[in-house]
């Protein structure tokens, strides 16, 4: 409803203002992602510039585990079911994003579902399939593994 894209206008311009807080950061990954949880809500919070805003997030606290948590997240529910988001999320090289926190961080307990246990990606099981196919499905170079 309304009241959803007042408070999320406010969340992004949090983000936008305190870049290097750590706390505004992750509360608000947190909030993008709950919203996103849901089809209205990730079509609502990507048309706002929702995106971009948690690619920038990841990309200043990579060593933050919470940010990495609750960013990854937010890009997984963002793109989840919605090719438009999943695309933009490609586009802006998030899926590299997203692996990079994997393996950087691959034992946070929210991050593990997206792991297989050799620590390869799993993706039977996994919210984030959307992007990983989208990015990679054309790209050689990339050796996804594809068991349950």
């Amino acid at each position: 409803g309304k009241g959803s894209k007042g408070t999320m206008n406010v969340v992004l311009e949090s983000m936008r203002l305190h870049p290097h807080s750590s706390t505004v950061q992750h509360k608000c990954c947190w909030a993008i992602a709950n919203l996103a949880n849901q089809h209205e809500g990730r079509v609502l919070v990507a048309s706002l510039g929702a995106i971009p805003c948690v690619l920038m997030a990841l990309d200043l606290h990579n060593d933050d585990l919470t940010v990495q948590e609750y960013g990854c997240l937010a890009i997984a529910n963002m793109a989840k079911d919605n090719l438009d988001n999943a695309a933009e999320v490609s586009r802006l090289g998030g899926m590299q994003k997203v692996l990079d926190c994997l393996e950087k961080h691959g034992k946070v307990p929210q991050l593990r579902p997206l792991l297989n246990e050799d620590n390869s990606i799993g993706l039977a099981n996994t919210t984030i399939i959307d992007i990983i196919v989208i990015s990679f499905c054309n790209d050689s170079d990339w050796n996804i593994n594809l068991t349950s």
